[in-house]
């Protein structure tokens, strides 16, 4: 709540988060209760699966 709350009333403590994903003992990985995109962001926790990457992301095949 500290770092997510509308208003700021003191310093924040320090600038370390804990990514908001929860890791299940079955390695089942999804979003934390309440934090569907980033803070401040309209970016997907989990994000989306593409289909193709920019080739800047995959190496050239010799």
């Amino acid at each position: 709540d500290l770092y997510s709350s509308e208003t700021l009333e003191h310093d924040l403590p320090g600038h370390l988060l804990r990514y908001p994903i929860g890791v299940s003992s079955e390695g089942n990985v999804t979003e934390l209760p309440g934090t569907e995109f980033f803070p401040d962001t309209k970016a997907r926790v989990l994000g989306a699966k593409s289909d193709s990457m920019p080739p800047i992301l995959s190496p050239p095949i010799l």
